[in-house]
């Protein structure tokens, strides 16, 4: 997108100098989150959103980057996730791409059907592997071995045999 985000004193994020981009075929909005240090980083995720975004055409301005950091999804439950997607977005006429799963309000036929489906398994999922996970984090731990994301400024080193 050749669209840069310069607003001018005046202008606000409604106001159409800091969110319009005359060659796009719409503006967007991004909202990402992480709830752990496992996951993605907000930035990798913002990136592969505008990247998808300027793949679509659309133009996404700076104000209109939203993020949380360690909110849970799993807290809230799915059919509350789906209310606001149907209430709050679709709802209102706003397209809503979920980058990831594809799931696209576009397709009225079926997007209510695919984000029930992955919020389901996005629930599922964890429950399934918590416990082996725990218990292999507790092996490593007891081995004295690395577990997670080595700590900035550290180096792994090989250990012999393994």
């Amino acid at each position: 997108m050749t669209c840069r985000n310069r607003p001018t004193e005046r202008s606000t994020p409604s106001s159409p100098s800091s969110t319009a981009c005359p060659t796009a075929a719409a503006t967007g909005a991004i909202y990402a989150r992480y709830s752990s240090r496992y996951q993605h980083s907000i930035a990798d995720q913002v990136r592969g959103c505008l990247q998808a975004a300027t793949q679509q055409g659309i133009f996404v301005p700076r104000e209109y980057v939203f993020f949380d950091l360690a909110v849970r999804g799993a807290k809230q439950p799915a059919p509350r996730s789906l209310q606001f997607v149907e209430e709050e977005v679709a709802g209102r006429g706003i397209r809503c791409l979920f980058v990831r799963s594809g799931v696209d309000t576009a397709d009225e036929k079926r997007w209510r059907l695919l984000l029930n489906h992955y919020a389901s398994i996005d629930e599922f999922v964890p429950s399934l592997y918590s416990e082996n996970i725990r218990v292999a984090h507790e092996g490593l731990f007891r081995q004295k071995l690395v577990f997670g994301t080595i700590p900035f400024g550290y180096r792994a080193r090989p250990v012999a045999g393994r």
